[in-house]
């Protein structure tokens, strides 16, 4: 993390004006917060973040402390809201009082940066999905943070073996229906990056379909990450692989020509993973996600959640789950019921910045997988 040497402020202080891309953006700020270019919003944010706890203001009941921000363009007023860990914009615009107040349960005086916000195009996210967002933290971000992680920790060795057992041999079928439509959108030589790659399945398969693939890999498990490691080497593959919060990629802008993210999506705060997937990609390269989503049928979406409680339950007796993984058993059945439909998340990709979607499906949404495009400039 760079150092923030910006000098300290009266209260009410500065407006500067930062050119970028011929275009103007105004700063206002609060709490005595120099911003000296757009680079520096990630070191103000921090500041906000540490003055927020200190003076018990712009923190919710969730993870993640939150900075507001009332942007003002063209006469219009909307409420940006960012976790702060890395830059202005990690959620989308939302409407002004009422989304504020509920999101800190304070009128929008709280607001605590204000900006004029007069360049680019924002990408239009939906409300629902916010709020969708917003009620999956809530309700799993405890889990997200404690137990998933031990998870992780609990089962790289017999990972492939418990998802073969538990989803009856389709998990990894689809998987390979997956690899194969990847590989057919790929160049020769691509640069390819998988999030969440736990034991690397979706890398290994795509290096046994193309060698001449650059992969790399990020997980937040260092112990998933280690086993897929040893099955590359075991091939004689190589595969550059990180430990790192997929919200944060450790990445350049305009990185790799394709992204794909397998089986781990339920697991994230979405948005904000689409958004830096987005950001990383290169302009027309492809975002390759696949999932367990909810299914789009009831019919479906009732005898598969009970299924799926049962079926977790019985893989984690069978190979003998550690107590935090028995902890999780109801956990995923629940992740699913309040997760996405398939063309919920054509919506989602679309309102992030992805076009040219192509999906396809197993069972209305059991498992489902969406090929978009980061557009060309």
């Amino acid at each position: 993390m760079r150092a923030c040497n910006a000098p300290e402020q009266p209260m009410h202080a500065i407006v500067i004006r930062v050119i970028k891309r011929a275009k103007a953006v105004r700063f206002a700020c609060r709490f005595g917060i120099h911003i000296q270019s757009l680079q520096s919003i990630e070191c103000a944010a921090l500041r906000f973040i540490k003055l927020a706890g200190q003076t018990r203001r712009a923190f919710t009941r969730r993870l993640f402390p939150l900075i507001l921000i009332k942007i003002t363009s063209w006469g219009s007023e909307s409420i940006y809201k960012t976790n702060g860990s890395r830059s202005v914009g990690v959620y989308e615009v939302v409407p002004v009082a009422g989304q504020a107040q509920r999101l800190l349960g304070r009128p929008r005086a709280s607001c605590i940066m204000c900006i004029d916000y007069l360049w680019g195009s924002r990408m239009s996210i939906s409300e629902d999905f916010l709020k969708k967002e917003d009620l999956r933290s809530q309700m799993f971000g405890e889990t997200w943070r404690t137990l998933i992680p031990e998870v992780f920790r609990d089962v790289p060795t017999y990972y492939d073996k418990g998802n073969a057992v538990a989803s009856l041999g389709t998990c990894a079928c689809w998987s390979s229906i997956f690899a194969q439509a990847v590989q057919r959108h790929l160049p020769q030589g691509a640069k390819v990056l998988d999030v969440c790659s736990g034991t690397h399945d979706i890398p290994l398969k795509l290096l046994a379909l193309d060698p001449s693939l650059e992969i790399h890999a990020v997980d937040g498990s260092p112990h998933m990450t280690a086993e897929g490691q040893s099955r590359a080497r075991a091939r004689n593959l190589t595969i550059h692989a990180r430990v790192c919060d997929a919200h944060v990629l450790p990445f350049p802008d305009n990185s790799f020509d394709a992204v794909t993210l397998q089986f781990a999506s339920r697991h994230l705060e979405i948005i904000r993973a689409f958004k830096e997937i987005h950001r990383v990609l290169k302009p027309g390269g492809i975002f390759c996600h696949d999932d367990m989503l909810r299914p789009a049928s009831r019919i479906v979406e009732v005898p598969y959640l009970a299924y799926l409680r049962f079926s977790v339950w019985f893989t984690a007796k069978l190979f003998g789950s550690s107590a935090e993984s028995m902890k999780c058993v109801g956990y995923f059945a629940d992740a699913i019921r309040h997760f996405y439909k398939p063309r919920e998340l054509d919506e989602l990709l679309k309102g992030v910045g992805f076009v040219d979607i192509e999906s396809r499906s197993f069972l209305t949404g059991v498992m489902s997988y969406h090929i978009s495009h980061k557009p060309a400039r």
